[in-house]
């Protein structure tokens, strides 16, 4: 009996997704707002208070259990003479009901929220067409005032941007986020500390830089990457947390957070994920106007760009780099169009929509 309610969670997880997907209203009004708010403050408190990234050490736990359950069906089978069908359907009868379970903690956890409203309606923008002389100007402003906030920001003995304590730098970004909340009510709400992962490596890998766990409602960070690179991307897992699934959507709450934010390695990390953005759609617009653009960058701002390039490329110039982080491009880029974003990996380069509705908010 059951099994057979558990396997009604496939179906009932299928209308969510129907009812969600066509009526951003409920998906914003019902789920986001209420079921998904009410499920996940508490859910982040209570994971807020683990030290470490509860996300990492349950994966571990569950692939261990996904391997001690596989030989144990194997054996099972292998004893089980005469009774291997029976043995093999209530097997598969199992995992339809474990799928079913994700599935549904899915949708309720985290899946509605790729239907809900843009962010854009809660800034009272429009969000405007794209023209070369329009991207040109947003990425001359871009490249001014990042190369400001790199003035302030500490550096290495290599000359490379130093964040300084990560744990530090942690409570800066959920401090971060919080101060964007006091501006925009719907991001109001009490964000954790974005944790480390351990196998921070492994992440850059498969080309990782943070992940959002729904079912911790954690921001897990990769830590090995440049540091350039971690507060906007503590700030883009914190968006998440908030409910704003779409990448392109995360990545400008992040450049508004980190922008916002007192801390100078916050506002350069977040001007340098909005000119990196900017400029790589100038690059496919106007090369012209794009050159112009990197010729008027600071040197400190080329060496942290030069110096990311490099650490990215000893993953890419590996068997091991190359196959994990092909699979790991793929599986997002499959699971990115399943939950409505159809540009796949491509959606990551849509914040510039978001930047040039501010740039021209802001020349008005």
């Amino acid at each position: 009996m059951m099994k057979k309610i558990l396997l009604l969670l496939i179906p009932l997880s299928l209308l969510i997704l129907f009812v969600t997907k066509t009526n951003p209203e409920i998906a914003e009004n019902l789920f986001a707002l209420k079921i998904y708010d009410s499920i996940s403050q508490p859910v982040s408190r209570f994971f807020g208070m683990v030290p470490i990234s509860a996300a990492e050490v349950l994966f571990y736990a569950f692939v261990l259990m996904c391997i001690f359950v596989f030989f144990g069906f194997i054996r099972k089978i292998v004893i089980s003479r005469g009774e291997r069908i029976s043995v093999l359907g209530s097997g598969l009868l199992d995992l339809l009901c474990a799928m079913g379970i994700g599935f549904f903690l899915f949708m309720i956890l985290n899946g509605t929220n790729y239907y809900r409203y843009d962010f854009l309606h809660y800034m009272n923008l429009q969000a405007q067409q794209t023209s070369s002389e329009s991207l040109a100007g947003l990425c001359m402003s871009l490249a001014e005032k990042t190369n400001s906030a790199r003035n302030a920001v500490m550096t290495d003995e290599d000359g490379n941007m130093q964040l300084g304590d990560v744990s530090a730098a942690a409570l800066e970004a959920a401090d971060a986020m919080s101060l964007l909340g006091d501006k925009y009510v719907v991001l109001k709400r009490y964000y954790p500390q974005p944790k480390p992962v351990l196998a921070s490596k492994m992440m850059s890998y498969a080309q990782i830089t943070g992940m959002f766990t729904a079912f911790t409602m954690e921001a897990n960070i990769n830590v090995d990457q440049p540091d350039y690179n971690i507060p906007a991307d503590m700030c883009h897992e914190l968006a998440h947390v908030a409910g704003f699934m779409r990448e392109d959507e995360a990545n400008f709450i992040a450049y508004l957070a980190c922008t916002g934010s007192g801390s100078p390695e916050f506002v350069y990390s977040g001007m340098m994920s909005a000119l990196i953005n900017a400029t790589n759609a100038l690059y496919g617009e106007d090369v012209a106007e794009w050159e112009k653009v990197l010729a008027s960058l600071d040197e400190g701002v080329i060496n942290d760009l030069d110096h990311n390039s490099l650490y990215w490329r000893q993953f890419d110039n590996t068997k091991l780099g190359e196959t994990i982080g092909s699979a790991s491009t793929k599986l997002n880029d499959t699971y990115l169009k399943l939950n409505g974003q159809k540009d796949g990996v491509k959606s990551y380069g849509r914040m510039v929509d978001l930047l040039l509705a501010e740039y021209s908010e802001n020349l008005n």
